[in-house]
């Protein structure tokens, strides 16, 4: 049976408001369970580590992209940001989102990040980053 060693264990902690610069690292889709509902993408952006920011780890934050007609002008303009071909979300194009989506992994971008508050499992209250915005990467 392995051992463990807990005293190694650092808390998640939330890193501050601001811009970063990112990369998206994995996305899944994930489909409604009932039929009243839309599928999503489920999108991990890693934080390319920055000491004066206070990001020494590739830190994790996530975002939904909603497939709903509603929401889809925001799949387009992350896509877009994330380097997608604009022909492939064009009006009238008929795109595998999938095939869209794949196209980006690994685009660097940046994030703007805000902190909100959320219910954890055993009542209290937490502390995590929200993706407001998906900006293009700054050229050099």
């Amino acid at each position: 049976m392995p051992l463990v060693d807990y005293s190694q264990i650092t808390e998640f902690a939330p890193v501050e408001e601001g811009i970063y610069n990112a990369r998206l690292t994995k996305h899944e889709l994930v489909m409604p369970k009932t039929s009243d509902k839309f599928p999503y993408y489920k999108c991990e952006f890693t934080l390319e580590a920055d000491e004066e920011k206070g990001v020494t780890t590739r830190q994790k934050v996530w975002k939904n992209l909603s497939l709903s007609p509603a929401a889809l002008f925001m799949f387009k303009h992350d896509m877009l940001v994330l380097g997608a071909n604009p022909e492939d979300l064009s009006p009238g194009s008929q795109v595998d989102t999938d095939d869209v989506i794949a196209s980006c992994l690994e685009a660097p971008c940046r994030l703007k990040l805000s902190k909100i508050d959320y219910p954890k499992n055993d009542g209290s209250t937490g502390i995590r980053n929200e993706i407001v915005e998906v900006m293009a990467e700054l050229p050099f």
